[in-house]
């Protein structure tokens, strides 16, 4: 029997479910400021060019997993003419 891996099943995957933007914006935010501090090495900061990226293709594949929520107003026929 296959098992159902859309939908998050921990309370630590469905707060990371809720929060995905903020998850992102704050991956970024941490890579800046990472970058205030290694701004004199150029590998320092490919590599944290790469962290980044790597961390947000990850977010990014986590949440194409995650069920669509739509609203209670005919969010799916909004763009049906």
């Amino acid at each position: 029997m296959a098992s159902d891996l859309t939908a998050p099943q921990t309370a630590s995957a469905r707060w990371v479910a809720a929060h995905l933007d903020l998850l992102r914006v704050l991956g970024v935010a941490v890579a800046v400021v990472v970058l205030l501090f290694v701004a004199g090495s150029l590998t320092a900061v490919l590599v944290t060019v790469l962290v980044l990226t790597v961390y947000e293709l990850a977010l990014m594949v986590y949440a194409t997993g995650l069920p669509r929520e739509t609203s209670g107003s005919g969010g799916e026929a909004a763009g049906q003419h």
